[in-house]
């Protein structure tokens, strides 16, 4: 079998390279973005609020096989009074939603909102329709901040044998 040219390889490398390089630096902006607001909420103004839903709910993927996975994820809204005018709710924390492999792990994020409780909602004074239950940041923001690590890191491996390549010829 004869060796392909070094422009092929080059390109293939290159493109991989371009492509796990632009999606951890998104994920590690998406991460840091979401740690910015945490910390910028910190300020923000409480208002008593109530949760009107608080739920379970499913996803589910397939693969190419056509296997289908499911993923289960909490769904909390409340309601609050802000900026002069009644506001509605979804986000619990910064940085997502997590979705979890069984219900019973979504569950235990659902039992800390039972419906019609109340709760403090904090508010972004600026934006009032912009609110959280939890002034830090979520699961979704470490799963991404790790994802964004995995992939520099491979963008580092693919980007060493290129430049090696590049050097040698």
């Amino acid at each position: 079998m004869a060796n392909l040219p070094l422009g092929f390889g080059m390109i293939c490398g290159g493109f991989f390279l371009l492509l796990t390089l632009a999606a951890g630096i998104g994920l590690l902006a998406y991460s840091l973005n979401s740690k910015k607001k945490a910390g910028a909420s910190q300020q923000w103004p409480a208002a008593p609020g109530t949760i009107i839903i608080s739920e379970v709910r499913q996803g589910s993927t397939s693969d190419d096989d056509g296997n289908v996975k499911l993923h289960y994820y909490p769904h909390v809204e409340y309601t609050y009074f802000a900026g002069g005018q009644m506001n509605t709710g979804k986000q619990v924390s910064f940085g997502g939603v997590q979705g979890f492999n069984t219900p019973a792990q979504a569950e235990t994020s659902v039992k800390k909102y039972p419906v019609n409780s109340n709760a403090m909602v904090y508010y972004n004074p600026v934006k009032p329709q912009e609110a959280v239950l939890e002034k830090a940041a979520g699961g979704g923001s470490k799963t991404a901040m790790t994802m964004a690590i995995i992939l520099l890191v491979l963008s580092v491996l693919i980007a060493c044998p290129l430049l090696i390549g590049l050097i040698r010829n």
